[in-house]
């Protein structure tokens, strides 16, 4: 009598354990999707804000500067080039079309300022 008691009580054990490792994969799975998905908003709140404030500085004229903090969950890597902004990270990349010709730069941003710097004919992005 107490064998099978001592058994029924394991088996229940053993499907409390195997429901407990399905939660806790679904969890991380969720987890992982949401870092995906803030990432990418992130990374287009970015690209947006760079933009914005390269079309302000180039409205302003020479001489202008901005500076902008960027915070981001992993390092992306930001080009500018002809008048393209782009801003990837991962399998991830946004760009944004701007007004004035930007000098050719690549940086890595992750918790960055960035400054935006009019230089005569064209617009620098560059670190502080």
């Amino acid at each position: 009598m107490r064998g099978q008691l001592s058994l029924e009580y394991l088996l229940l054990f053993a499907i409390f354990l195997a429901a407990l490792a399905i939660l806790v994969s679904a969890a991380l799975g969720t987890n992982n999707t949401a870092k995906s998905t803030v990432n990418g908003l992130l990374l287009q709140k970015t690209v947006l804000d760079i933009s914005n404030t390269v079309d302000d500085i180039c409205v302003l004229g020479e001489g202008n500067v901005r500076q902008i903090h960027v915070s981001l969950i992993g390092t992306a890597t930001l080009s500018a080039s002809g008048k393209e902004l782009v801003i990837r990270f991962g399998n991830a990349s946004f760009s944004k079309t701007v007004q004035c010709a930007l000098w050719d730069s690549t940086l890595l941003v992750n918790d960055t300022v960035l400054s935006i710097r009019s230089n005569g004919s064209k617009i620098s992005i560059s670190l502080p």
